[in-house]
């Protein structure tokens, strides 16, 4: 799946039977699925996992969303059957070579030295550009990314994408797939910001901005949000 004709949109954090028929439903490209990250109020069994990939509808490709995997966690994950695998914070270089899937490479904007380093890497099929504080519903600086050297791997543009801004993130950006996952949640009533709580994932040397102490469980997805933002991204024309 290299550079896009269309806008592709991820919908990141699915965690329930629900989340899966809304997005089998409303059909956005890719669907995420955290594992092997219990401080995420997303993280899933393996096993839980794998039942709600197999109900997916299979023109939505399945992500397994994870951060400074292990080989065996990869392993896992391939025997599994994901179609691409996400990856936030290290990648060894015995993962990488374990690796025999699509790899999407997560990156906060502080990480420009590990985008260099993965541009040279030929299992990385795209890139997500997330902000310095990954998970906290505020867009980063969008201009940073005028400094980089774009190929023919797909571009993702997350963190703090809603649809109060996400045609302006299109015209502005250009990128390939916008990701989102708070967005299309329900709110919760005791929760900050305009999505709600949010996951904090760390970036290459381990460090979780904002970590939260407790672990709130995710109401789970908006259909109707989902909806609009899926048709807001695939109509958009450039």
């Amino acid at each position: 799946m290299r550079r896009a004709r269309r806008k592709l949109i991820k919908i990141c954090g699915l965690t329930t039977e629900q989340d899966v028929r809304y997005a089998s439903t409303f059909l956005p490209d890719l669907a995420g699925f955290v594992l092997f990250f219990p401080k995420s109020k997303r993280n899933l069994e393996i096993a839980r996992a794998i039942k709600l990939k197999e109900s997916l509808d299979k023109k939505v490709k399945s992500v397994a969303v994870v951060v400074s995997p292990s080989v065996e966690q990869v392993e896992i994950i391939q025997t599994a059957g994901f179609d691409y695998i996400q990856i936030h914070g290290s990648l060894a270089e015995e993962v990488y070579d374990a690796v025999h899937i699509p790899i999407l490479r997560a990156f906060n904007v502080s990480d420009m030295n590990e985008f260099t380093r993965m541009q040279k890497l030929d299992k990385i099929e795209g890139y997500i550009f997330d902000s310095h504080d990954p998970g906290s519903g505020s867009p980063f600086d969008w201009s940073l990314l005028e400094q980089i050297q774009r190929d023919d791997r797909l571009l993702f543009l997350a963190g703090g994408i809603h649809e109060g801004n996400v045609q302006d993130a299109m015209i502005r950006v250009n990128p390939d797939g916008i990701d989102v996952s708070s967005a299309v949640e329900y709110k919760k009533p005791d929760s900050g910001g305009i999505n709600g709580g949010q996951d904090r994932y760390p970036d290459e040397g381990g460090r979780c901005a904002g970590e939260e102490k407790k672990i709130i469980k995710t109401r789970g997805k908006d259909p109707e949000k989902m909806k609009r933002i899926i048709r807001m991204v695939h109509s958009y024309e450039q």
